[in-house]
């Protein structure tokens, strides 16, 4: 990124009022409130852009949210496969092979009846 990027410009200013405040820029709730802030920004420049355009937005109604069962889906299926492999041999070199076994059949247990 340069200068002459808006977001570069964007977060080098954010990350410089952070600091001269004290701030750390990278804590967590920052971030969490600096997105916050950035969504607002967003939401006000668009329902602006909008009414310039005689557009009326009115508040939206929230949105049923979907449901959607990906435990049979391929992609799950092997980054199941590949954590479960995972587990057991990072517990096999601590030594624990049995628990590993035991862990990874509840996994398949648990995903099995999902």
């Amino acid at each position: 990124m340069t200068s002459r990027c808006l977001l570069f410009s964007m977060e080098s200013k954010r990350r410089a009022d952070h600091g001269a405040t004290g701030n750390d820029p990278d804590d967590l709730d920052t971030i969490l409130n600096d997105v916050r802030s950035t969504l607002k920004q967003t939401k006000e420049m668009i329902l602006q852009e909008a009414s310039s355009r005689g557009i009326t937005l009115e508040e939206l109604e929230e949105e049923e949210i979907l449901q959607v069962d990906t435990s049979d889906h391929p992609l799950h299926v092997s980054a199941s496969d590949l954590l479960q492999a995972e587990l057991i041999r990072i517990m096999q070199l601590a030594g624990t092979t049995s628990i590993a076994r035991t862990h990874a059949s509840h996994i398949q247990r648990k995903e099995h009846f999902k």
